[in-house]
């Protein structure tokens, strides 16, 4: 937890960044990983839910609430990046 809550200076993360991180955290999608291996698999994480849920950050931004459906969609994205970079 506290490697995926660490920022760069003068580079914040956006609230659906931060969020899609957190729920990969707290549905395990990382929990196997060597601790050096999780800052890369958490930025590939944030960049394909940013990327492939364009709608779902732009509700985030503006303060909707998630749904259980946003969740799940953030933690099978998160999973299949994950699974994605370990067969790189």
């Amino acid at each position: 937890m506290r490697e995926i809550l660490k920022q760069r200076q003068y580079n914040p993360l956006t609230v659906c960044e931060q969020i899609a991180a957190l729920v990969a955290v707290n549905e395990g999608v990382l929990d196997d990983l060597p601790l050096g291996q999780v800052a890369a698999a958490e930025e590939r994480i944030r960049r394909a839910v940013v990327e492939r849920h364009t709608d779902l950050c732009r509700r985030i931004a503006t303060g909707e609430a998630m749904r259980r459906e946003d969740t799940a969609l953030i933690k099978d994205s998160a999973a299949e990046v994950r699974q994605a970079g370990q067969s790189a």
